[in-house]
């Protein structure tokens, strides 16, 4: 996917899944506008679906909404709503605010708001990557870290950034503090252990001393960019993506 200058959102490359919003799989050779009366914000690809959020706040998703890509699999929600699949964006209701971005990870998708409020839905019953913490499978959007039904670390943070792995979520506060949650298996959480957390925790160790102004996420890794200039990388190591 790119987005122009002019807020237009073009996509190009293998549709597997319908990720592309084509209305198909066919792959397309160059770039072809999607959402063309939209203009687009933000925009993200997971493993079987796709998200945007557009200027005057709407947000879509299409691709797949299943565990694996299939369409005879269960539903995992990682699209915001209940069907299977959907080879053009849909439009999701449920976020409360104004959504100014959207980032995906393999099975779950996180919104932010203009007021720095985190809105997650998909498969949060595996390692917990949504956040919202009841190992469900939450098909609409919800508040991460809302007051209710259990009080989390982020109601009373606002988040100005967020990033997501295949399987675990960051988010970066406004006062430069990182936190994270999901799957751990890797060490992604940064936590010192590899035990999956459900709810959001702040990243101690190093980066607590730091002020943390850009953050990213690879499939099994985290980075953060510090005010002080530093990068910061860990998670899974496999294929040297920590250049360590």
């Amino acid at each position: 996917f790119a987005i122009t200058i002019d807020n237009e959102l073009y996509a190009w490359g293998s549709d597997q899944y319908g990720r592309l919003g084509n209305g198909g799989t066919s792959t397309l050779l160059s770039p072809k506008r999607i959402l063309p009366a939209e203009s687009v914000v933000s925009v993200c690809s997971g493993v079987y679906h796709s998200a945007a959020v557009t200027n005057n706040s709407k947000l879509y998703t299409w691709g797949f909404n299943t565990v694996d890509g299939n369409a005879s699999s269960p539903i995992t929600g990682q699209m915001g709503w209940n069907t299977l699949y959907s080879y053009t964006p849909t439009i999701v209701p449920g976020v409360v605010g104004t959504p100014i971005s959207v980032v995906c990870g393999a099975r779950h998708t996180l919104v932010l708001t203009r007021k720095g409020l985190v809105f997650g839905f998909g498969d949060d019953s595996y390692r917990g990557a949504v956040g919202i913490g009841r190992n469900l499978i939450e098909q609409s959007p919800m508040q991460v870290g809302a007051s209710t039904p259990l009080k989390g670390v982020l109601s009373e943070v606002r988040i100005i950034a967020v990033a997501a792995g295949l399987h675990h979520s960051m988010a970066l506060g406004s006062f430069g503090e990182l936190y994270t949650w999901g799957d751990n298996t890797y060490g992604q959480l940064g936590d010192g252990t590899t035990v999956a957390n459900r709810h959001p925790r702040r990243v101690l160790g190093p980066l607590f001393r730091e002020v943390v102004v850009a953050i990213s996420a690879g499939a099994y890794s985290s980075y953060a960019v510090t005010a002080s200039g530093h990068l910061y990388a860990w998670g899974d190591n496999s294929k040297a993506q920590l250049t360590m």
